[in-house]
């Protein structure tokens, strides 16, 4: 809602919030303290949540958006932030295991995305699915919406606009990842493996 990005972009550090938590789940802060994944504990950038077998967390952050974490899996809060504007930017690593989520994404400038050593998964608002079961692979699967699944390239994270245009091999490789992207749609899935020739 409007009121709760008003609210968030007051904050520091705009906050997730656990909505739901069944079984042994913990949240490992950004200053190594360590908490269990009860309802009301607040995530920030730079948290992880892990949970056990037989365990599931529900997040909700501050633009409505929510996730689930199945069980056995592993979720990095790598960016939850809103800026001046409003705009949300939340960006998940999904170390193993597999979480839903069902993204609000109020304006196009809004970012929702999850990452793993292969695949980058953004949002369009929509519900989809990323699983990291096992370890060779990233599975996305889109239940309602729209995705853009990408391979991930590690070396032009971080970097801006302006400094992949002075470098010509970086163009390029933003240009092989940009004509590698998939847009994938409801009841459609796709299977990024780490082997794969066009990463």
């Amino acid at each position: 809602t409007e009121s709760s990005k008003a609210a968030a972009t007051k904050g520091n550090s705009p906050s997730a919030v656990v909505v739901f938590s069944v079984g042994e789940a913990k949240i490992l802060h950004a200053d190594l303290t360590e908490e269990k994944a009860a309802l009301g504990a607040s995530l920030k950038t730079g948290d992880k949540v892990s949970t056990k077998q037989k365990s599931k967390v529900d997040i909700q952050f501050a633009d409505g958006s929510a996730i689930r974490i199945s069980e056995n899996s592993v979720i990095d809060f790598d960016a939850l932030s809103i800026n001046s504007h409003g705009n949300s930017d939340t960006r998940l690593a999904l170390v193993s295991g597999k979480v839903f989520a069902k993204v609000n994404k109020a304006s196009k400038e809004d970012q929702f995305s999850v990452v793993t050593p292969t695949a980058i998964a953004g949002v369009r608002g929509t519900s989809f699915i990323v699983d990291r079961s096992k370890s060779d692979k990233a599975v996305v699967k889109v239940l309602d919406g729209t995705v853009a699944v990408a391979p991930r390239v590690v070396v032009l994270e971080g970097l801006s606009d302006e400094e992949i245009a002075k470098d010509e091999d970086l163009k390029k490789i933003q240009q092989t990842v940009a004509s590698s992207e998939i847009v994938l749609e409801k009841n459609q899935a796709s299977v990024v493996k780490a082997d794969e020739k066009s990463l």
